[in-house]
């Protein structure tokens, strides 16, 4: 029981750790229930001190140079022949060969 009571009398004092940086201000603009007009003013939870706005924080940054290629590369590559292209055909032979298949 004395646990329970102490921890009801402590919980004040460790919910108000969680709102560091927040101070209440009094405000005709805000209202709780939906933002609906409620009697008289309410208050607000601000907070006190604004973190300064962040930059972007950009390096330049040099493009690598491409490797030049091998003479050999450069050898096989002229020598492979271009892929022959296939003669149209009608679309009947077409579907009769795939038909007889």
């Amino acid at each position: 029981m004395k646990t329970a009571r102490a921890l009801l009398l402590a919980s004040p004092f460790l919910l108000a750790a969680c709102g560091e940086g927040f101070e209440l201000v009094q405000t005709d603009t805000m209202f709780p229930y939906g933002n609906q007009r409620t009697a008289g003013s309410g208050y607000a939870y601000v907070l006190a001190k604004m973190l300064p706005e962040k930059e972007m924080k950009l390096q330049p940054v040099a493009p690598r140079k491409a490797p030049e290629p091998l003479q050999e590369t450069r050898d096989i590559i002229e020598d492979i022949p271009a892929p022959a292209e296939p003669e149209p055909q009608k679309a009947e032979e077409i579907f009769r060969e795939q038909q007889e298949k």
